[in-house]
Order: structure tokens, then C-alpha cells, then sequence
């Protein structure tokens, strides 16, 4: 089976970030996609409780069937979140399956920041979609004919810290969650 790897804070899951994962299930890209929350961030960036953050991430996957899952590999991990680290010990229990990493431009223009980006590229092949407003892929990369949602996490907390409606921005079961947890306020 291959597995596409959509890993990220989720604070909260997103239109953007279901729509790169059924994109890469239905292109046949992959067979089915894990969604994997980070545990701890490595540039210490404040989140939500993780288990906030994975609860949002089953109700966001619910209506889609069992082509998708949520896996909380990083926090069996413990520590701080490296897609390296997530990679290998996915590749060591999942000896028959191929992995690929799926990932907007925005984070493959960012690269030189991660942990063994070239240790990645051999456990994984990089699924990337294009983000609006991210910079150019380099050359030679493999990029899918699809522009994903002009939709962050940030700008969904920033509009619920003002009050204003996320509808659509996010699954209905995901805002209610929010409202429910007095999330982002």
C-alpha cells in the first residue's frame, strides 16, 4: 500500500489541508493518507493541546471513510517533532508499505530548515501542491497541477479571536468544536 503523510500543527485542521489529502488519494498519488498532528513543534511554536488538535483532526476526516486516518505516531515518538524521525519509524512498522510525503510549496520552500531533508527524500517521495502566494518549486521537483486553497490556521484563529465566522474554512464538525472548546478567543 502506499501511504501519503500529511503531517502539521492543525491548529485547527482546514479545508486546505483536506482538500491536499483527498487530491492525493483521488489522483491515485497514494492509497490512503495519514494525517499526523506534531507532538512538540521544533521552533517552539505555541499550539493547542495536542489532543485538541488530533480530536479536530478525526471529526475534520469523519465523513471521508477509511482511505483516511489520523495517527498519533509523534507523540508515541515524544519530544520534539522531526518528519525524519516520524518517516523512519513509519517506514520500520510498515515494512511492505512505500510512503510519500505530501507537502504544500510553502514547506518544500522551506527545506533547508528541516531536520535530513535529503534523509527524507529516501524514505519518502515528496507529493507537493502548489500553495497560492509560495514561492516558485526548484526545478526538477515533482509538483501536482493543483493550487490549494488560499486558507491558513493562523488566519482561521485570527478570525475567531475577532469574532468573525469560519464557515467553510473549516468542517462544520471542526467550528463546532472550536465554539464548544472556547477555542482561539
Amino acid at each position: 500500500m502506499r501511504i501519503g503523510v500529511l503531517g502539521g500543527s492543525f491548529d485547527p485542521p482546514h479545508q486546505a489541508h483536506l482538500f491536499a489529502a483527498c487530491y492525493a488519494v483521488t489522483s491515485g498519488c497514494v492509497d490512503r493518507v495519514l494525517l499526523i498532528p506534531v507532538f512538540e513543534h521544533p521552533f517552539d511554536k505555541p499550539l493547542s493541546a495536542y489532543e485538541q488538535r488530533v480530536a479536530m483532526c478525526r471529526l475534520a476526516l469523519q465523513p471521508l471513510g477509511d482511505r483516511f486516518g489520523v495517527s498519533e505516531i509523534e507523540r508515541e515518538l515524544g519530544g520534539v517533532s522531526y518528519t525524519v524521525r516520524t518517516l523512519q519509524q513509519l517506514a520500520a512498522d510498515r515494512p511492505g508499505d512505500e510512503l510519500a510525503l505530501v507537502i504544500g510549496s510553502d514547506a518544500l520552500a522551506e527545506r533547508e530548515e528541516w531536520k535530513d531533508f535529503e534523509r527524507i527524500r529516501e524514505l519518502a517521495e515528496l507529493v507537493v501542491l502548489q500553495r497560492q502566494g509560495a514561492a516558485a518549486v526548484p526545478e526538477g521537483e515533482r509538483v501536482l497541477p493543483v493550487v490549494l486553497p488560499e486558507i491558513s490556521s493562523t488566519m482561521i484563529r485570527e478570525r475567531v479571536a475577532r469574532g468573525e465566522s469560519i464557515e467553510g474554512l473549516v468542517p462544520r464538525a471542526v467550528a463546532e468544536y472550536i465554539v464548544e472548546q472556547g477555542m482561539y478567543r
